[in-house]
């Protein structure tokens, strides 16, 4: 699957988005741009959540409830020239998870992106969770991604902006 384009900057609000999937119950590992803040690069911007749900049946069904909550809509299409982004309504089902290993979605604080399998884990969750950090984000204990498995997804999938974390993540890694 190629990476999708770049998506127009909307004001995140990571907190509720955080909060919601805390209070669905949603085990997930926090990656991406959010999660390369949190491990020390300060340097980074971002404009989304990226995060990877456990698989179970119960889990993604708890992640759609939290969508839901949310008022997500799969972000179907971009165009940059104009700036129009066009959302649609899914059920979110588990089984659109599991069809879908990379969804885009817009909800009423931000974009969200749910991954089955990033870059670099095809396992997803499994493989993520065995070296996850358990940290205090905003008040809640989230699972953070390790500096050495963001390092891998960010050397797997080499976007422009993936491989300017890099060095930065190698240096904190040689400093833990």
């Amino acid at each position: 699957m190629s990476e999708p384009p770049d998506l127009p900057a909307i004001e995140l609000d990571p907190e509720t988005i955080l909060q919601t999937l805390h209070r669905h119950r949603v085990q997930f590992v926090l990656i991406g741009g959010y999660a390369v803040i949190l491990q020390g690069v300060d340097t980074r911007v971002t404009y989304d959540l990226d995060v990877v749900p456990q698989a179970g049946q119960p889990n993604l069904r708890r992640l759609g409830s939290a969508l839901k909550a949310l008022d997500a809509h799969v972000i179907t299409f971009w165009d940059p020239d104009t700036d129009e982004l066009h959302v649609e309504s899914s059920d979110l089902s588990p089984q659109v998870f599991l069809d879908n290993p990379f969804l885009h979605l817009l909800t009423n604080a931000g974009r969200l992106d749910v991954l089955m399998s990033p870059g670099g884990f095809a396992e997803g969750y499994t493989r993520l969770v065995e070296h996850a950090e358990h940290e205090t984000v905003l008040g809640l204990r989230i699972q953070l991604a390790s500096v050495a498995d963001l390092i891998m997804m960010k050397e797997a999938v080499g976007r422009p902006r993936d491989l300017n974390d890099l060095e930065e993540l190698h240096r904190i890694a040689e400093g833990r």
